[in-house]
């Protein structure tokens, strides 16, 4: 065999074999929030080794390639992204022996999805008076919807096409009112769009009432004489947590967003990134001053609601002191942000899945601060190490879970007041009154406690909160069988707040749907549901209880008429607050609540 021949085989033999080719699949489809699976293939020429991995770049920008996902199938997950647009994801394979594929691309188009928001029903109203409705928890899975503003459109005669007289289109305002002419039940439907046209249409009802008759006043009350107080020892005051929500909250970004100011997102985002325009840090900035006069501050934690995002991993962030605290939550940007002191809580890890609390112990600093006269504190949350995935928590513009800074307080011993009742007005001559007690009543309360029964409790809360095992509603029933006419019927109920955070918490009153619970076994999983508009409010205000009177007359006359034997009240707050309202239970010595009833 001659030379040539013999070198010629041993070329083929050493010839490498051709790399894998890889097929990243598609084109996708998802929508703004949601996520798609990307399914990838490979294929390996005679002589190829068989395919070890698969890498995908969900940014592939057709030169550099940065893995952000593995496996021949992986999920796509649109977050906050904005639609409509089209983006280019890259697939690349490798085989045994290291060789690599060239990068097979593809299209996922983010769809634009439609906000979301609640319509909420305007207050009962006379003829002739305007009632208010309004949109809220408005949102959408894009930032960028979010922060561009929504449009808003009502149509009070419920015809579809939002141009009749009085009604409202592309307003900026969340709210609108309206006089309806005549007493009854109105349908009234809105409309929130974004700025790329997605729309959704929700629908409520408000309730008009005939014009009130004219009413003659009673005589004025007979004045009683005063209450002589017992005298009461000293009591230690609690330890009394208050939750300061953030006067201002904002993340910043760098890169092209380094001028851009994010402070009315929904959400606070911490990324630790090499990569330009990825970076972000979360800067918060809460109010130290007001809580019980003369208390002492014992305790501060910082507390999160969270998750990590972007990739399957946690994420690790630290906590910083800001020294200022003037800096605007619609000013601050990467550029001219301030400036970060001493690190005060390091690598608190921050899980992926599922979101959750995330508590940050700043009771050394927040004390210092407040020893030496400062009235805020501000703090900022950077990513320990750079990395793909990036935390993301619900700012104070969130519908829930919002930032809180937790004050533990405990004030001066003091001697707890006593009141005498309030005065009650004679009844007219020929009438009678009778004083009702609730046959029930309980409080309930969500989250954990969400099948716990609070029927002994010597006193009835009431809180709307975002935080799960903070809400609480108050239940009272009252046997109505042994009325045979009504003049008027009042509730009256011994009330005060726990703290003096909030100034006043306005609490309404409810019809409840049924009558069928008891005292000792409803709790909130079970407790029965509230029924139509408010019956009336209640603004609560301070710690020292006092009566508080609601006019239920309509309503008792109404239950009787219809053939009811008892009546079922929920107290539930309007708005979110720190304070908790507290009345007074059946259970408790004195100062219960009661229906009076005049005949």
């Amino acid at each position: 065999m001659s030379a040539s021949v013999v070198n010629s085989i041993g070329a083929a033999a050493l010839a490498e074999p051709p790399a894998p080719t890889a097929d990243a699949g598609g084109p996708y489809e998802v929508s703004e929030g949601g996520t798609v699976g990307l399914v990838g293939s490979a294929a390996v020429a005679d002589g190829g080794s068989a395919v070890a991995a698969y890498e995908w770049d969900f940014e592939y920008d057709g030169a550099s390639f940065q893995v952000n996902a593995t496996g021949a199938d992986a999920p796509f997950a649109a977050g906050r992204m904005d639609g409509p647009r089209d983006r280019t994801i890259g697939l690349r394979v490798r085989d045994a022996a290291g060789r690599v594929s060239a990068v097979s691309s593809a299209t996922v188009s983010i769809v634009n999805a439609p906000p979301t928001a609640q319509l909420r029903p305007g207050e009962a109203v006379t003829v002739g008076a305007a009632s208010t409705v309004r949109f809220a928890e408005v949102t959408d899975p894009s930032l960028a919807d979010v922060t561009a503003g929504f449009r808003y459109a009502f149509d009070f005669n419920n015809d579809g096409d939002f141009a009749d007289p009085g009604d409202v289109e592309g307003s900026t305002s969340p709210t609108a009112s309206f006089a309806f002419p005549a007493s009854g039940t109105y349908t009234v439907r809105g409309r929130v769009t974004d700025k790329d046209g997605g729309a959704s249409v929700y629908t409520t009802t408000v309730t008009v009432n005939p014009a009130s008759p004219t009413v003659v006043p009673p005589p004025p009350p007979v004045e009683p004489p005063p209450a002589v107080p017992p005298i009461v020892p000293p009591v230690v005051p609690p330890l009394v947590v208050r939750e300061a929500r953030a006067e201002a909250d904002a993340y910043v970004r760098n890169g092209e967003a380094a001028n851009t100011n994010f402070g009315l997102a929904a959400d606070l985002q911490v990324r630790n990134s090499t990569i330009a325009g990825s970076a972000r840090e979360a800067y918060l900035r809460f109010p130290i001053t007001g809580g019980v006069a003369g208390a002492t501050l014992e305790s501060a934690i910082l507390r999160l609601y969270g998750r990590a995002l972007g990739d399957v991993g946690p994420i690790k962030v630290d906590l910083y002191a800001v020294p200022s605290t003037t800096w605007g939550e619609q000013t601050i940007r990467w550029n001219g942000r301030p400036a970060a002191g001493d690190k005060l809580v390091a690598s608190k890890v921050v899980a992926a899945g599922a979101a959750g609390t995330v508590e940050f112990n700043v009771s050394a600093y927040v004390k210092q601060r407040k020893a030496a006269g400062a009235t805020a504190v501000s703090f900022v949350l950077r990513g320990s190490a750079p990395g793909f995935p990036y935390a993301s928590f619900p700012s104070d513009e969130a519908s829930a879970n919002r930032p809180q800074l937790r004050l533990g307080e405990r004030g001066t011993t003091s001697v707890p007041p006593v009141f005498p009742p309030p005065p009650v007005s004679p009844p007219p001559p020929g009438s009678t009154t009778t004083s009702l007690r609730a046959v029930a009543d309980a409080y309930v309360r969500d989250g954990e406690f969400a099948n716990t029964n609070f029927g002994a409790a010597t006193e009835l809360a009431v809180r709307r909160s975002s935080l799960a095992g903070q809400a609480r509603q108050a239940l009272l029933r009252f046997n109505l069988a042994d009325l045979t006419s009504i003049g008027t019927a009042t509730l009256r109920l011994w009330g005060r707040l726990d703290s003096t955070v909030n100034p006043s918490v306005t609490i309404n009153a409810l019809a409840g749907a049924t009558n069928d619970w008891t005292e000792a076994g409803v709790t909130w999983a079970n407790r029965p549901a509230a029924a139509g508009v408010s019956l009336g409010a209640l603004s609560v205000t301070g710690t020292e209880g006092r009566w508080y009177t609601l006019n239920l007359t309509a309503w008792i006359k109404a239950q009787k008429a219809a053939g009811k034997t008892t009546a079922t009240l929920v107290l539930a707050a309007d708005n979110y607050t720190s304070s908790v309202a507290l009345f007074g239970s059946d259970e408790a010595a004195a100062n219960r609540p009661e229906l009076v009833v005049t005949t």
